[in-house]
């Protein structure tokens, strides 16, 4: 468990307003997406929020870089739910990728192949920070899925990040307009043990993956700060499991 030596603190049965925590990563310096598909290889798996931005779509498939296209052929069955109704359309009219499907994951009782299978893994890759309630979502999500499901693959972006130290030394602030959270290790261990989830293990990984850098990129990347500094980098991928004997209601 990270922060096992704090748990006190992570439940609340401690307080302290300046603590200061030393955070056990897990080794490796693979981007968000290589980190997930690694865990995900030959496994049953749910992809939320699997479209990803519109525009991105045709372009990121073509290039062989679409996310869920990725997990798709790696996992033994992959199973993709968005809510954006425009863009689950267009993949299943032009794309032959199955089990895709437009439905809010918190009220679908109908998707066969859902009610039909057992899952590893519900894959969340940056979903969180655009929800108003973290901590009411994943508890629903734990409540309805509990037995369904072995566990949760959530990555969200670092508030630690570099380029955030950069932009507030010239007082600048760039940011996904829809985003409502930065996290830190901490506040998103927090958050999911307030759901009633336990976290396994966290990575802090590059927005992109080796192989898409060229020699240049990839000697810069050897040489940064972020290699050396973990902390520093841009996303943060943790692996939780849920609380099977939690009784926590959403709020």
């Amino acid at each position: 468990m990270i922060f096992k030596n704090h748990f006190e603190y992570i439940d609340g049965t401690k307080f302290s307003s300046n603590h200061r925590f030393n955070v056990d990563f897990s080794s490796g310096y693979l981007s968000r997406e290589e980190a997930v598909i690694h865990a995900v290889k030959g496994k049953n798996i749910i992809h939320l929020g699997f479209a990803g931005h519109f525009k991105n779509i045709e372009k990121t498939i073509k290039k062989g870089k679409w996310f869920h296209g990725r997990l798709y052929d790696n996992a033994a069955l992959c199973v993709g739910v968005d809510i954006n109704a425009k863009a689950v359309n267009f993949i299943s009219e032009h794309y032959n990728y199955k089990n895709i499907f437009c439905s809010d994951i918190l009220d679908q009782n109908h998707i066969a192949v859902i009610e039909e299978n057992n899952f590893d893994y519900m894959v969340l890759g940056e979903v969180l920070e655009h929800v108003d309630n973290p901590v009411d979502f994943i508890t629903k999500l734990r409540i309805k899925y509990k037995d369904k499901i072995k566990g949760l693959i959530i990555t969200v972006p670092n508030a630690f990040r570099k380029k955030n130290f950069y932009n507030a030394l010239r007082n600048i602030e760039k940011i996904n307009s829809d985003h409502r959270y930065w996290f830190s290790p901490y506040t998103i261990t927090k958050v999911l043990h307030q759901a009633g989830c336990s976290v396994e293990k966290m990575y802090m990984c590059a927005g992109r993956d080796k192989s898409q850098l060229n020699i240049k990129k990839r000697i810069e990347r050897f040489f940064s700060l972020e290699n050396k500094f973990p902390m520093l980098r841009d996303t943060i991928v943790v692996f939780t499991h849920f609380n099977t004997n939690c009784s926590k209601s959403p709020q």
